[in-house]
């Protein structure tokens, strides 16, 4: 009788256990949540100190058709054009599962480097707070929902307040 009245305690405590850890982590889900609401409209810095890790937005599509951020992280300095380079690869492995896609479509074939001495197929200028994203070639589709990814990835600095897109 002792025995099942001892298992059945300790039944009761780990479902305790359980709850109270389901209870931790649930509030640490909701409060990242609301910290990364809080920082939606928070302006970033442009230049990022070296060796530093930047965490930083990048901005895709949904199924429903709705801009959904997602996070990169870089320690390189020009992460304005770290994240094109990023839009320009579309959704990691598991984002797709989640409904996000870019609408950007190019083929690469027929894109030029730009002059560039690495295979980036875009220039990106700064110029009175507004970025000029200048993609090489000719076989680049632009849609509007692209510009509108692209003009909310840049204009989280504090350095951009417009972004033009040509092509």
């Amino acid at each position: 009788m002792n025995r099942v009245k001892n298992l059945r305690l300790e039944k009761l405590i780990y479902i305790g256990l359980f709850v109270a850890l389901g209870a931790i982590i649930g509030f640490t889900i909701l409060s990242n949540e609301i910290q990364n609401e809080e920082k939606e409209d928070e302006k970033l810095d442009l230049v990022i100190p070296e060796s530093r890790v930047a965490y930083l937005k990048l901005y895709f599509s949904n199924s429903e058709g709705e801009i959904v951020a997602v996070e990169r992280s870089t320690t390189r300095e020009d992460v304005a054009t770290f994240l094109v380079e990023e839009y320009m690869k579309g959704p990691n492995t598991l984002e797709p599962e989640k409904g996000y896609s870019n609408s950007l479509f190019y083929d690469k074939g027929e894109l030029d480097n730009c002059g560039n001495d690495d295979e980036r197929f875009f220039n990106l200028s700064l110029e009175n707070q507004v970025a000029t994203i200048d993609f090489c070639g000719n076989s680049i589709v632009i849609s509007e929902s692209v510009e509108k990814e692209l003009d909310k990835t840049l204009t989280q600095f504090s350095t951009i307040d417009e972004v033009i897109i040509k092509y």
